[in-house]
């Protein structure tokens, strides 16, 4: 009897809150009394609590998202020829589009959980495009109910979705607009918002791009719940914080695009702080927003800071090559040789799946390095060689580089037989003309001579041979 009375008034609640929440936005639905885990909003469509948007092993509790007048999504346009902010949106005259125009690429970029419209990285991003391209972008703002409780702000990307679908549909049956020339961008929870748009835009766009997509109430949810490759015509997704979230890793490992990619694995970015930091910079920073930021969220809007760079550096590529681990790319020869992909703007949907790439740290801008495949082929000798190889190659540009071949402690080195690591370096070398080798070894010298190097640059997919110069095989020079 206790167990009905609280269940009959926790429904009487359930009841009460949706009358009150629809009468305040004065889009009223009898659906709303007939089924309280539903709520609708005319046009915005019905939202539900019901499976798989609660009630499941991944998200147990759900919230509805508020109303559209409470969550007040609003829009921002700039344009080379109008750089200031001019709000536009369903609610003004031809949706006040003012100098957009339907012949130019139209990106929509959303930001997630306590971040506005003029986000730093806004205005970054911002600047990026205009340095090179003549487009239309339209930012995003929720702020005013993208805060705590979070699983209150994970209801309201859907409601963010249902306004940015509803305005790009109008885009497109009144105004002109290509579904070609349309590109989400999101980061965080603004990921999974721009998936909620994309899924309800008819015909998709070309693009999604999610930028670290929020992990805590996403992961291993139904893809309805989350951003996935049907969302657009391609989908591309960056993962930058990883780590499991009771390690506080704000983002996810899970593939969710036609093309994920995963800088230094993906978990956590090097010199970010990592879960002890995390709680620490957290009560530090309490009430130092930029510092919070700084620290709590480094490896978190890092997906942010390289995508904004890919933009507009035409020095390095971020190129990125297919493969199960970043271990795998840099500790064996598996994948080597295997498809290769930009992470950032200029990702491509020809080569699909998981592709994983070294950068620098994340204080260290520019953050893109050049990656390189290095081939050492042992002679025929018969005494074995242990130790670890120190390389040094260096290009026609003066420019030289040392670095360890493999990041283990020893290498053993057996006759006639080949290794190859992929290698990561800072700088660009477009053509290596010589390399020499340290062996750190328990004996006097290398025992086990290196015959040959060959050096592939993966960016520019080009290879060249380089044979030893001298009698200790540690010189090597073009063939």
């Amino acid at each position: 009897m206790v167990m009905k009375k609280a269940l009959l008034f926790l429904f009487a609640v359930i009841l009460v809150q949706n009358k009150v929440e629809s009468e305040h936005s004065g889009i009223f639905s009898g659906k709303n009394l007939l089924n309280p885990f539903n709520r609708c909003y005319d046009e915005y469509g019905c939202f539900t609590t019901l499976p798989p948007f609660g009630g499941t092993l991944q998200r147990p509790t759900a919230l509805l998202p508020q109303s559209p007048s409470t969550v007040l999504t609003r829009f921002f346009l700039y344009t080379r020829e109008h750089r200031d902010a001019v709000e536009i949106g369903r609610q003004k005259t031809n949706l006040g589009l003012g100098t957009w125009r339907p012949d130019r690429m139209t990106r929509v970029i959303i930001h997630g959980m306590i971040e506005n419209y003029q986000a730093p990285w806004y205005d970054q991003m911002r600047q990026a495009f205009f340095d090179t391209e003549d487009s239309n972008l339209i930012f995003v703002d929720w702020s005013k109910t993208n805060h705590f409780p979070y699983t209150q702000a994970t209801a309201n990307t859907q409601m963010v979705g249902a306004e940015v679908s509803l305005l790009i549909n109008e885009l497109i049956a009144k105004h002109g607009a290509d579904p070609q020339l349309i590109h989400l961008i999101g980061h965080s929870l603004g990921a999974h918002a721009a998936g909620y748009a994309g899924s309800r835009i008819v015909p998709h766009v070309s693009r999604i791009t999610g930028l670290d997509p929020a992990g805590p109430n996403f992961e291993r949810t139904d893809p309805r719940v989350r951003l996935d490759p049907t969302d657009a015509q391609f989908v591309d997704v960056i993962h930058t914080d990883g780590q499991a979230h009771i390690q506080l890793g704000l983002g996810l490992l899970q593939p969710l695009g036609h093309v994920d990619f995963y800088p230094n694995g993906g978990l956590e970015q090097p010199q970010c702080p990592k879960m002890g930091g995390k709680i620490w910079n957290t009560i530090i920073n309490a009430f130092d927003n930029d510092g919070f930021v700084e620290s709590v969220l480094c490896s978190h809007l890092f997906s942010v800071y390289t995508f904004t760079d890919s933009i507009r550096n035409l020095n390095c590529s971020y190129v990125s090559v297919a493969c199960s681990s970043m271990d795998k790319l840099t500790q064996t020869d598996e994948c080597s040789r295997n498809p290769i992909n930009r992470m950032g703007l200029y990702a491509s949907p020809l080569h699909q799946g998981s592709f994983y790439l070294s950068t620098q740290s994340a204080n260290q801008f520019p953050y893109c390095q050049h990656l390189y495949t290095v081939t050492l082929n042992v002679g025929n000798e018969k005494i074995q060689t242990t130790g670890r190889i120190q390389l040094t190659l260096q290009g026609s540009n003066q420019n030289s580089f040392s670095l360890l071949f493999d990041q283990q402690a020893n290498m053993l080195l057996k006759a006639n037989t080949v290794h190859t690591r992929v290698l990561s370096l800072d700088g660009s070398l477009p053509n290596v003309e010589s390399v020499s080798i340290s062996l750190k070894s328990t004996l006097s010298q290398m025992d086990q001579p290196i015959r040959q190097v060959v050096v592939f640059d993966i960016e520019r997919q080009k290879s060249v041979t380089l044979c030893p110069t001298s009698d200790d095989h540690l010189k090597f020079e073009l063939c």
